[in-house]
C-alpha cells in the first residue's frame, strides 16, 4: 500500500480494552475504552470510520501477581472468515511492565475495514483485572527520518488533576525544555505512573492530526519502553511544530494520580525558516 502522508501525518493509533473481574475460565468480551476517534459498537467494539489495519497487539492479566491470563483473541467480522486470530505472545501482569511483550503485525497486518468492530476476548484463570490495547495503522507507515535522535523529558505540570479511572484523560505535561523553532518528528514515547493508578498507555494529541499514537506504559521510569516501539518498528508517530506542542492523554485503571513522567524521542526535521534540518 503506497504511503498517502508525506507531511508526516500520525498513521497510528493505539485503542485499549479492559476488564475488572472476568469470570474465570470462560471467554469473556473485553470493554472497550471509548475513543475519541473510533466509535462505540455497545459496550465491547470500537468501529473504525475508513479502513484500518492491526499493526500490533498487547494482552495481560494478573491474580495478587500470579499471571492468570490463558489466551486472548481479536475478533472481527472479516478476521472470523479466515479464523479468530490468537494475542501472541500474552503478559504475566495487567500493568505493562519493563520491556512488555507486543504482537507485532507491522510487515503483515490484519484488516480491519471501514464499519467493522474491533473487539477482544480473553480466558483467564482467576478473577482479576484484564487489559489488551491495539495499535491501528492507516496507509503505510514512514520510516524513520534521518537526523540526531534526542530525548525530550516531561512530567505533569504543578498542580495537574488527577486523571479519571478507565477513560482517556487529558494531562497537562511540562517538558523539561523549548525546543528551537522547526518541526520534529515523534518516533518513540514513554510514560510511567506509580503501580497503584494501574496505568496502562499514552496517546499523543498532535494538532492538526486525527489519529492518536501512543506506548504502552510502565510503573516506573526506569523500566525499559517497549522494544519495537523504541526500535522504530513503527515508523514515525508523528510530527509537529515546536510552537504547537504534543498533549498528552492517559489511561489509568487505579487510583488515578497526576504523577507520572513522559519522554518522547525525537528527530529534527526542519529549521526556523522551513529548511530541511540534519543538524543538532
Amino acid at each position: 500500500m503506497g504511503s498517502s502522508h508525506a507531511n508526516g501525518a500520525a498513521v497510528l493509533h493505539l485503542v485499549a480494552f479492559a476488564a475488572a473481574n472476568p469470570t474465570a475460565n470462560a471467554l469473556n468480551r473485553l470493554t472497550a475504552i471509548a475513543d475519541s476517534v473510533l466509535a462505540a459498537a455497545g459496550t465491547t467494539g470500537l468501529v473504525p470510520s475508513r479502513n484500518l489495519e492491526i499493526a500490533g497487539a498487547y494482552a495481560g492479566a494478573d491474580d495478587s501477581g500470579t499471571a492468570s491470563l490463558v489466551r486472548a483473541l481479536l475478533t472481527a467480522p472479516t478476521l472470523a472468515q479466515v479464523i479468530t486470530p490468537a494475542i501472541r505472545p500474552i503478559a504475566p501482569a495487567a500493568v505493562p511492565a519493563s520491556d512488555a511483550p507486543l504482537q507485532v503485525l507491522v510487515d503483515h497486518p490484519l484488516p480491519l475495514p471501514a464499519g467493522e468492530a474491533i473487539g477482544v476476548l480473553a480466558e483467564v484463570n482467576a478473577a482479576d483485572s484484564t487489559v489488551a490495547a491495539v495499535v491501528l495503522l492507516r496507509d503505510k507507515h514512514d520510516p524513520l527520518p534521518p537526523g540526531p535522535l534526542y530525548t525530550l523529558r516531561g512530567v505533569n505540570a504543578s498542580g495537574a488533576v488527577d486523571p479519571t479511572a478507565s477513560i482517556w484523560s487529558q494531562i497537562a505535561v511540562d517538558w523539561a525544555q523549548q525546543l528551537p523553532a522547526g518541526r520534529y518528528a515523534i518516533v518513540w514515547m514513554q510514560y510511567a505512573a506509580g503501580a497503584a493508578a494501574v496505568p496502562i498507555a499514552a496517546h499523543l494529541v498532535l494538532a492538526d492530526q486525527t489519529l492518536r499514537p501512543g506506548c504502552l506504559a510502565q510503573t516506573t521510569s526506569s523500566a525499559l519502553p517497549n522494544r519495537q516501539m523504541q526500535d522504530g518498528v513503527f515508523g514515525v508517530f508523528g510530527t509537529f511544530e515546536s510552537f504547537a506542542m504534543p498533549t498528552v492523554e492517559v489511561l489509568q485503571l487505579g487510583v488515578p494520580e497526576a504523577d507520572g513522567e513522559f519522554h518522547l524521542g525525537l528527530i529534527r526535521l526542519t529549521d526556523a525558516a522551513g529548511r530541511p534540518c540534519r543538524c543538532g
